[in-house]
């Protein structure tokens, strides 16, 4: 009767293996492509402009970039003093 048994989880062990097998497989797969084609960078330098020598027409003068966003305040977070463990008002 155990030898009924060993053989049923053997089946179902191989099937696991198999399935480990494969999916290592295609991990190493989609890792290598991924090095190959050069990672995930989805934002890329635009390429820089080709100088003519001439000098660019007579364009309006840039204007002032706007002041810096204030800075976040300091100290805690709202609501993260709050005890969580007991109940709301």
């Amino acid at each position: 009767m155990t030898e009924a048994m060993t053989s049923k989880t053997g089946g179902q062990n191989r099937r696991a293996l198999i399935m480990l097998a494969i999916g290592a497989g295609v991990l190493v797969l989609f890792l290598a492509f991924k090095m190959l084609t050069g990672g995930g960078s989805g934002t890329s330098a635009p390429a820089p402009a080709v100088s003519t020598g001439k000098a660019p027409a007579a364009t309006a003068p840039v204007p002032a970039a706007p002041p810096p966003a204030s800075p976040a305040p300091a100290g805690p977070a709202p609501n993260t003093t709050r005890d969580p463990f007991k109940a709301l008002k």
